[in-house]
């Protein structure tokens, strides 16, 4: 039976490929990668600010399927995807890294690695659905070396929604007069239901200048806050959701089709213009 192999390189075209023995699924994903549309378009962006060398280990916190831990592997000397979801350690890892990556399964707040473990870890979508940030912060700071990279992909929030409970444009009240019952009262309302929708603990998405202080405060110094994705998929994912809440009563997921991915890669080729609640934050551990 035919098999399907990895790249040994990042290939950003089948970004997260996985072989699963599966032969229609593997097809599309040895075709199209994963389909996360919003992570698809972010992969190059943080990739870049994880930046995997050969002699480093890295941890990949709140793995997932393991998209980025397979591509991150390929790169690195040995890289350790975690989550709390049961199976995690059941994902077939291809045989050309196997040397090079593993998959742990984790319950709460301790991680089972020795202190100073990793030259870099990865927390991507996490520290929103964590209600005691600081302590997490401090687990992974103590399997962090001392001076390793910490890279956080967090959001703020969806701020053109923001904008446009402010200045009521005339297509919000068309939309507020055709969805009366499902309309959300103000922007905090809304704001709970995305966080609701995600599963994260906190009714508000911390903004950066927060994030940045936790940080501090908890032995992350120096940390950098980059933008990713330009402000026009920005706005497409914060309007696909609101509209999709009012139509639909709960928040739609992104669509990830090749059509939409490779559309959106042209959109972020020649868009200028930064999105502003896509951010990657990268510190450093201080002692």
């Amino acid at each position: 039976m035919f098999k399907f192999k990895i790249s040994s390189d990042i290939r950003f075209r089948n970004f997260g490929f996985i072989p699963s023995g599966y032969f229609l699924r593997d097809l599309y994903g040895w075709l199209f990668g994963h389909r996360n549309l919003i992570k698809r378009l972010q992969a190059r962006d943080i990739i870049n600010a994880i930046d995997p060398r050969q002699n480093e280990k890295i941890l990949d916190i709140g793995c997932g399927q393991g998209h980025f831990t397979v591509e991150i592997a390929k790169k690195s000397q040995t890289t350790i995807g975690v989550d709390i979801a049961e199976g995690i350690d059941l994902i077939k890892i291809p045989e050309t890294i196997s040397d090079q990556m593993k998959f742990v399964q984790v319950k709460g707040v301790s991680l089972p690695f020795k202190d100073d473990t990793f030259d870099k870890v990865l927390a991507s979508a996490v520290l929103g659905t964590i209600e005691n940030t600081e302590e997490f912060l401090s687990e992974w700071r103590r399997v962090l070396k001392p001076e390793g990279k910490l890279v956080i992909v967090n959001t703020s929030g969806r701020p053109p929604i923001a904008m446009a409970y402010k200045n009521q444009p005339w297509f919000f009240k068309f939309l507020r007069k055709v969805y009366i019952k499902k309309f959300p009262h103000n922007y905090a309302d809304f704001e709970r239901v995305l966080n609701n929708n995600f599963g994260n603990t906190k009714s508000k998405f911390p903004q950066p200048n927060e994030l940045k202080y936790i940080l501090a405060q908890n032995g992350f110094g120096e940390t950098k806050v980059e933008q990713s994705l330009s402000s026009a998929t920005g706005n497409f994912i914060a309007w696909h959701q609101f509209i999709g809440f009012l139509r639909k009563g709960f928040i739609p997921s992104v669509p990830g089709w090749p059509h939409y991915y490779y559309f959106f890669r042209v959109v972020e080729f020649f868009s200028k213009t930064p999105c502003d609640f896509c951010h990657i934050y990268i510190s450093k551990h201080v002692q």
